[in-house]
């Protein structure tokens, strides 16, 4: 059995206490100038199956911040509405989801997604 760190325990006391994804408004999201160093944006409704597979990910996962945000909002970030959308702070800021709306799907893709590909080169050499 793994031994949980001190942060490890931390994160998971938090995440427990406080909503496993965030709901923003099309105004809010203007206002994530800073996004974290990984954020995945769900641009859709509540009724869509991707609000179900973002919210069932969202509890699978401690690492990440995880947002709904309207379907109207979509245009603005240059994608269509109903897509999984990745926001980082370094290599390529912004990343879509073209994969099936499933949990161990999209865990998949965040997780290859989740280390800067000048590292991975790195590793190469």
């Amino acid at each position: 059995m793994p031994t949980l760190s001190k942060n490890n325990l931390v994160t998971f006391v938090f995440r427990r206490l406080h909503p496993s994804y965030y709901e923003f408004k099309c105004e809010e999201m203007k206002q994530q100038k800073d996004y974290q160093q990984l954020s995945l944006v769900f641009f859709g409704d509540r009724e869509s199956s991707g609000y179900s597979t973002l919210t069932r990910t969202s509890m699978a996962n401690m690492e990440w911040l995880f947002v709904v945000t309207p379907a109207e909002c979509a245009e603005e970030y240059g994608v269509t509405a109903n897509s999984f959308v990745l926001f980082r702070n370094f290599d390529e800021k912004k990343i879509v989801y073209t994969g099936a709306h499933d949990p161990k799907s999209v865990l998949k893709w965040l997780d290859f997604y989740r280390i800067p590909i000048y590292s991975m080169n790195l590793e190469k050499f």
